[in-house]
C-alpha cells in the first residue's frame, strides 16, 4: 500500500478546529440591546426581537 503522506485524523482535527472556531465567532458577533418593551439580538445573518414584561 503507497502512503500519501496526509494524516487523515490530523485533517479532520483541523476541520473541527475550524468548525468550532466559526460557530464561537458568530456567538461572540452577536450583541443584545435592551430596549423599553423588547430585547433584540442582533445577529450577523438575523435580527430577533423578543418583548418582555
Amino acid at each position: 500500500m503507497v502512503d500519501s503522506g496526509l494524516d487523515s485524523d490530523a485533517l479532520v482535527a483541523m476541520a473541527a478546529c475550524l468548525g468550532v472556531t466559526a460557530l464561537i465567532r458568530r456567538i461572540a458577533g452577536s450583541r443584545i440591546v435592551f430596549g423599553q418593551e423588547v430585547v433584540t439580538v442582533v445577529n450577523p445573518v438575523f435580527t430577533d426581537d423578543s418583548p418582555y414584561r
